[in-house]
């Protein structure tokens, strides 16, 4: 990585925030956590993130609800945003069509296959 990409990482969970910030961070990541989905808007201006990761099941707002907010806030600059979950990965499709995020991303305990599927989101982002 030539120059430190910023993620953030909204997801209620605790432990899988915890989790994905530690080896985002060991990968070389800047990484920005938020344990809940409203506000999150303010949070991308200020912060300006290469990609978000966005849990889908969250209390009050969905990750993918939250996207299609995202998505439709004339503000926010070119943020890769990407649903994070560990729901089918039939379920994700059809939930990344819907809300408009530009992936996802399943849920994993291997270091290696998470962080490699991170730099490919970041990737297809890359113009």
């Amino acid at each position: 990585m030539s120059s430190q990409q910023k993620v953030l990482i909204i997801d209620d969970s605790a432990v899988a925030l915890e989790w994905a910030r530690v080896q985002l961070e060991a990968a070389g990541y800047l990484v920005v956590v938020r344990d809940e989905p409203l506000g999150s808007s303010l949070l991308v201006i200020r912060e300006r993130p290469d990609l978000v990761l966005i849990d889908v099941n969250m209390p009050s707002l969905s990750g993918d609800e939250l996207v299609a907010l995202l998505k439709g806030h004339t503000r926010l600059h070119s943020a890769r945003l990407v649903l994070y979950s560990a729901k089918a990965e039939s379920e994700l499709v059809k939930l990344t069509a819907s809300s408009g995020a530009d992936g996802y991303i399943c849920k994993t305990s291997d270091p290696r296959l998470f962080i490699a599927k991170v730099r490919a989101a970041l990737d297809s982002g890359a113009e």
